[in-house]
């Protein structure tokens, strides 16, 4: 769905995109959305850079599961980024 919308405005998916859309529905308590968007983007291709993982994380902090931000923090680790 967030693919379609983007290639109807002809707008081409990146990493800033990509960690807009997961802080947008962080700040909306919508971690459930955020997952898709990292899991379509994933499937896309596009690689997360660090604000990306960054913000996810915060979206799990703050829904109070700290378990998948750390998740999160080992896929950064994975990735190589620091």
């Amino acid at each position: 769905e967030i693919y379609r919308q983007l290639k109807l405005r002809r707008i081409q998916p990146n990493a800033y995109i990509y960690s807009a859309l997961v802080k947008m529905y962080g700040r909306q308590n919508s971690v459930d959305k955020a997952e898709q968007v990292m899991q379509e983007f994933s499937r896309l291709g596009v690689k997360p850079n660090v604000a990306t993982f960054n913000a996810f994380m915060k979206v799990h902090v703050e829904s109070g599961d700290p378990l998948k931000a750390f998740d999160v923090l080992k896929a950064i680790q994975k990735a190589g980024l620091k």
